[in-house]
Order: structure tokens, then sequence, then C-alpha cells
């Protein structure tokens, strides 16, 4: 499970907006007077879709050892 980061602009109890990075986020927050907040999020490649990767990865493996 993969885990990276957004921030979250807040606009008194309102999501304000959501960015990937913190420049962009505190320049909203400065501009409605709000604060920003850090929150980590998970991501995870279902199961069907590792499946494809891993038989995509032997078969580039195969192909490329003639």
């Amino acid at each position: 499970m993969a885990q990276s980061e957004v921030f979250v602009v807040l606009d008194g109890i309102k999501v304000g907006g959501i960015y990937h990075w913190r420049e962009d986020a505190d320049a909203h927050a400065q501009a409605v007077g709000g604060t920003v907040m850090r929150q980590a999020v998970k991501t995870e490649v279902p199961g069907w879709v590792q499946v494809m990767l891993e038989k995509s990865k032997g078969l580039a493996k195969m192909q490329g050892a003639r």
C-alpha cells in the first residue's frame, strides 16, 4: 500500500481546496483567510490490476531475454 500526502485548505468549517503542492495550498489559504491541514492518503492497487501488472512484468522479462 502506497502512502502520499495532500494539503487541505479549510475555509471556516468547509473544505476550500485540496492540493498536492504546499505552496499552492498556502496561497489559497492566505487569499481566503483559511488554514492548511496536511492529510496522509493511502492508496492500494486493486487485486485484479496487481495480477495484470505482475503478468506484464513477466512477459517483458521473457521478451527482453531474446
